[in-house]
């Protein structure tokens, strides 16, 4: 298998989405209680936070299968 930069690309995108709703969450928990009092994991925040780590999660498993793939 050969190194493509469109896979690169599309992985690179797809982590950037979830980064922006992990920025999402922190803004809607941070907005409503302020600094230090609120919690991403409970808050109004938590669903733009856990779809953020899920992202993350199934991207970091792709991107694991696709360098194995390089490697063989």
């Amino acid at each position: 298998m050969e190194f493509s930069w469109w896979t690169w690309s599309a992985l690179v995108l797809v982590l950037l989405g979830a980064l922006g709703l992990f920025v999402r969450s922190a803004v809607l928990t941070v907005r409503e209680y302020g600094f230090g009092q609120g919690s991403l994991l409970r808050r109004p925040g938590a669903p733009w936070f856990w779809s953020a780590m899920a992202l993350t999660a199934v991207v970091g498993v792709l991107m694991t299968i696709w360098v194995v793939l390089l490697d063989s």
